[in-house]
């Protein structure tokens, strides 16, 4: 079953508004667009205590910053048609060593 991701425009001013590095930017679409839909029973997970949506974690290395990681965590919900993933909100962290 092919899967395709809409990533709502709470999410896309989210991600604006982080001023991640253009790399690290190209990752979090990529995954979002092409590794979830691609694999969501290894990329989507139920946070705790959820009854409603899922959750995409994934961390990055920072290629320019030694030691740095960027953690993201995205709401990600089912659409009516049962292919479409909507990504609501997300939430980003700076991990520094």
């Amino acid at each position: 079953m092919g899967f395709k991701t809409k990533i709502h425009n709470l999410a896309k001013i989210q991600i604006r508004a982080w001023h991640l590095p253009d790399a690290i930017l190209d990752e979090v679409y990529l995954h979002l667009t092409v590794v979830v839909p691609a694999d969501i029973e290894h990329n989507l997970i139920r946070p705790q205590g959820s009854i409603h949506g899922l959750s995409a974690e994934f961390v990055r290395r920072d290629h320019d910053v030694m030691g740095r990681d960027h953690l993201f965590e995205f709401r990600v919900y089912f659409g009516d048609d049962e292919q479409t993933l909507y990504v609501a909100k997300g939430r980003y962290q700076i991990l520094d060593d």
